[in-house]
């Protein structure tokens, strides 16, 4: 639903950021998840760097 309204001509500036998948979820989750919503350190890191990969592709 979010990558559809960034989609919306109104809304052009936008870039939607896919981070679903980032961080893993199986048995070494604890490494990249402090809890149910928050990454830890380790975690934040690969967060910020999937949205340097997507900044690098804008003009």
């Amino acid at each position: 639903m979010l990558k559809t309204i960034a989609d919306f001509k109104p809304f052009a500036h936008v870039t939607y950021v896919n981070l679903r998948n980032t961080l893993s979820t199986g048995t070494d989750y604890k490494t990249w998840w402090a809890n149910e919503l928050h990454p830890t350190e380790k975690g934040f890191d690969l967060v910020t760097n999937r949205f340097v990969e997507v900044l690098y592709t804008l003009p």
